[in-house]
């Protein structure tokens, strides 16, 4: 059940680390790259 558990935050954590990284290159093609994005 731990195991389980851990499996599924690991990858609920990858899909959103994903999820973040297309926003944000997204954004950036939006912008053209003229302002740096802080996060």
């Amino acid at each position: 059940m731990l195991n389980l558990s851990l499996f599924l935050y690991i990858v609920i954590f990858n899909y959103l680390m994903i999820m973040v990284i297309k926003i944000t290159n997204e954004l950036d093609i939006t912008k053209e790259s003229n302002e740096p994005l802080i996060l």
